[in-house]
């Protein structure tokens, strides 16, 4: 089967989506397909991997930096398409690319696919516009989007209510959360991430994995930490996490006395974050806007547990009190609950315990990928 991946977010630049169409690119290519990923160009990067990756010319944005819009025009393209015709035509995005995907679907008459991967009206703190005018057409946009579509997948079951509910799409809507790579979990070491930013062993060692931005609510980890580190000194939080509010949290850091306990480790290379995982003891997450929380289910998968606010995406992948707890979004409760298993190694290995177990049964790439597989083949 030929299939074409049609992104707005793909490497360098690093976000979920880019994650998830990595992930099912490599698991499809495993499985035996051929995979090519169409994205925007982002000058001075060389495209290394197993499958295809066909580059689109691109323009920088200021409303989000590193991050690149795809110019859909693309000299000879339909040509190469019609030399290359895929099976299935997949895509990630409902801007430039993706209304560019549905209409080459339409025009090869073969099978489209979007995937929402993005909850869109929590991003619209980066548009100068008011809400009460953004919102609605944003909601227009994805509905009009979605006419055009033969099959629909969504990480989540509550994001697949939302499409229904506040969107109104009446299509197709199949549930599919994106899966952790198997291998490179079995590859993840550890070894002398603690000693580099010079912890011990026995450090209690709390982790956030993600992007440096607004909408990840990493503000509230940071005022949470300065009442954990209050009764428990000897912690420390690592923020593995990079992005436009970077400079903004190191800020707040140092305005809460925390700043000698908080590792902001900057840009990490996709490849060692499930190695930065497994050198902590306990994932930490405050984002409200997640439509799966696909870092959740890698820590899960490097069996580490997690306290999270219960939130959207976030609340179908934490099963509370087996593999980590829902709390309310209240700053004291997530305090006390992280501190609770901090303060009882016992509680803790029973919750690492249950997140490998779960992470073995649900969200493996390779039985994921399978999952793929059968959707495509129902169209």
């Amino acid at each position: 089967m030929k299939v074409h991946f049609y992104t707005e977010s793909f490497k360098p630049y690093l976000s979920g989506v880019t994650v998830s169409v990595d992930a099912f690119s490599r698991g499809l290519t495993t499985l035996g397909h051929e995979v090519t990923v169409l994205a925007p160009r982002y000058p001075g990067f060389q495209d290394s991997d197993s499958y295809a990756v066909v580059r689109f010319p691109s323009l920088g944005t200021r409303l989000y930096p590193g991050f690149r819009l795809a110019w859909p025009f693309k000299r000879g393209h339909w040509r190469w398409l019609q030399r290359h015709k895929p099976d299935i035509i997949h895509s990630h995005s409902p801007y430039q690319l993706g209304y560019l995907a549905r209409r080459l679907a339409r025009k090869l008459k073969v099978p489209f696919v979007y995937h929402f991967h993005t909850l869109f009206t929590d991003y619209l703190h980066f548009v100068p516009l008011p809400r009460c005018v953004t919102e609605p057409l944003l909601k227009w946009i994805i509905r009009d989007f979605c006419r055009g579509c033969d099959l629909i997948i969504t990480p989540t079951p509550v994001v697949k209510e939302i499409l229904r509910r506040e969107y109104g799409v009446t299509r197709r809507v199949e549930v599919l959360p994106t899966g952790v790579e198997d291998a490179a979990v079995l590859a993840a070491r550890p070894d002398g991430i603690r000693a580099k930013y010079g912890l011990s062993a026995e450090t209690p060692l709390l982790m956030y994995c993600g992007r440096a931005s607004k909408e990840k609510n990493i503000e509230f980890l940071l005022r949470a930490f300065q009442k954990i580190a209050a009764q428990k000194p000897d912690t420390r939080l690592m923020i593995v996490a990079f992005g436009p509010h970077a400079a903004a949290l190191q800020k707040l850091a140092a305005e809460l006395n925390i700043a000698d306990k908080v590792i902001f480790t900057g840009r990490v290379e996709r490849a060692r974050v499930y190695d930065y995982l497994k050198a902590g003891d306990l994932f930490v997450c405050a984002s409200k806007t997640e439509t799966q929380g696909l870092v959740l289910s890698e820590a899960k998968a490097c069996g580490k547990p997690a306290v999270a606010i219960d939130a959207r995406g976030v609340s179908q992948m934490i099963e509370s009190g087996v593999d980590g707890y829902l709390v309310p979004d209240d700053l004291e409760i997530f305090v006390q609950k992280t501190l609770a298993v901090l303060n009882d190694p016992a509680e803790l290995r029973r919750l690492s315990a249950g997140a490998d177990r779960n992470a073995r049964a649900k969200f493996l790439n390779s039985a994921i990928t399978k999952r793929l597989e059968t959707l495509y083949n129902s169209l």
